[in-house]
């Protein structure tokens, strides 16, 4: 809750401070991302381990030079991820491992981009933060195909540390409104992700 009220709050900022940065090298931005992630856990359970992840930023950007600017930004980004693995041990007999993980990140990140000269404009970006996670491994024994045995086997949850960095390039799609195409590498103690992702980044 404290980390969506902090989103929020840094967005009100942003809004506010359109007009104080008229003029100026220092433009506001909102942005919106979708990513394809990956996840890669310690204990290798997932067998369709991608899912689709969402987030959104808040942010400054300041021209640096003619071509090259710099970024800073708050990001708040969502990601769950299930999946079952089966394990037959004889005709009447299997065990299934069911995984689900569920993380909810902020990130305050930096770029640098060249935003001008070029219809494509690369960047690359670090982001620093926190992560609060739920893990849940759940153990089931088919016997017959009738009578059931579930077991929770690990039930973690908590707050890690957040390490991103990665790449892409943007692109115009109206004065103040580009696209964004790129990928992520997400690293907490629990899980790393892998994210190519997709947004659009709009410009006060």
């Amino acid at each position: 809750m404290r980390k969506i009220t902090l989103f929020i709050l840094s967005t009100l900022v942003v809004f506010g401070s359109e007009r104080a940065f008229a003029g100026s090298d220092w433009s506001p931005y909102v942005s919106a991302k979708v990513d394809a992630s990956k996840l890669y856990a310690s204990n290798n359970i997932l067998e369709e381990p991608f899912n689709v992840g969402f987030g959104g930023a808040v942010g400054m950007q300041y021209q640096l030079t003619a071509n090259f600017a710099l970024r800073g930004e708050l990001e708040l980004s969502l990601h769950s991820f299930s999946s079952d693995k089966k394990f037959d041990d004889s005709p009447h007999l299997y065990i299934k491992d069911s995984y689900d993980y569920k993380q909810t990140t902020v990130l305050a990140n930096f770029y640098i981009e060249r935003d001008r000269g070029w219809k494509l404009k690369p960047y690359g970006m670090v982001g620093l933060g926190m992560a609060n996670f739920k893990e849940t491994i759940t153990k089931s024994t088919y016997v017959f195909l009738t009578d059931t045995t579930t077991y929770t086997e690990n039930n973690d949850k908590g707050n890690a540390f957040a390490f991103a960095f990665g790449a892409g390039f943007a692109f115009d799609i109206l004065d103040n409104l580009k696209g964004d195409i790129g990928v992520r590498y997400m690293i907490t103690s629990p899980v790393t992700i892998l994210s190519p992702t997709a947004g659009i980044r709009y410009t006060f």
